[in-house]
């Protein structure tokens, strides 16, 4: 009996052992596996970053430990705007559809645009169309600015009482006859659901200006009272005063003249 207690007592060490042993082997086991699972989805996230490297931040779908550098960059996310959609122009960031309108190198025309933003309740981009179709359909800015002043004071979704709406106060007649007769020069196709558009309602107003002014000249006081008035009720006025002056074209006239001394004053 003593001998077999000696026999225990002297395994004892070597089981104690073993099982130390192996506790050992299977923590490292462990460790190893969970350090190659890392390096693998830090390998794979380098992989399907195309940014990486390239001084881009990420955009994460869930929580994630960041060190300082990824902490200053999820920052920076949060308060600026997304680079791949603005321009900074004069230290303001602005829609990049803005150059569907306009050189963004010709200073001339980022005054213009700047000149009526800093004026009017219109942001860039919509200034931006006005200088585009006022090149185009050579219609003066200052006038485009005057008519839409007194016509809607800039304002987007202006409904008269004549079903007349938006910036220009297009009626719906007048809508489709301009879209179908001058849309070709502004790529405009007739969508009543686009009138409040600033694209497509600016358009608008501005071919009609272009029609009137190609049939009338620098006959400024008819082609105002007209767009105002219409021919036909244009046409009684006149026969009944002898004249195309009238309250609407006088006062936006001197409008005109004050939008003028601003965009000559940058």
């Amino acid at each position: 009996m003593e001998g077999i207690l000696l026999n225990k007592t002297k395994k004892t060490p070597y089981i104690v052992l073993v099982v130390l042993v192996t506790i050992l082997i299977l923590f490292n086991l462990f460790i190893f596996k969970t350090s190659d699972s890392i390096n693998h989805a830090i390998a794979f996230r380098h992989s399907t970053n195309s940014g990486y490297g390239q001084g881009c931040y990420e955009k994460n779908d869930g929580p994630e430990e960041h060190n300082g550098i990824d902490q200053h960059n999820d920052l920076q996310a949060a308060f600026e705007p997304e680079h791949n959609n603005m321009l900074l122009i004069n230290n303001q960031y602005v829609d990049r559809h803005i150059e569907n309108y306009i050189d963004i190198n010709d200073q001339a025309q980022i005054n213009q645009t700047l000149t009526i933003s800093e004026n009017t309740p219109l942001d860039m981009l919509t200034a931006s169309m006005i200088v585009y179709y006022s090149k185009k359909l050579e219609v003066p800015i200052p006038l485009v600015m005057a008519v839409i002043d007194l016509e809607s004071k800039f304002k987007q979704y202006a409904v008269g009482g004549a079903e007349d709406r938006g910036y220009c106060q297009i009626i719906p007649g007048t809508e489709k006859w301009l879209a179908d007769t001058y849309g070709h020069l502004l790529e405009i196709e007739y969508d009543p659901e686009r009138i409040f558009e600033p694209e497509y309602n600016l358009g608008l107003g501005m071919l009609y200006l272009y029609h009137l002014k190609k049939a009338h000249h620098s006959n400024y006081h008819r082609i105002l009272s007209e767009y105002n008035r219409g021919p036909y009720n244009l046409k009684k006025y006149y026969d009944k005063h002898k004249t195309y002056e009238t309250t609407y074209s006088k006062v936006v006239l001197e409008k005109k003249t004050k939008y003028k001394h601003l965009l000559a004053a940058r």
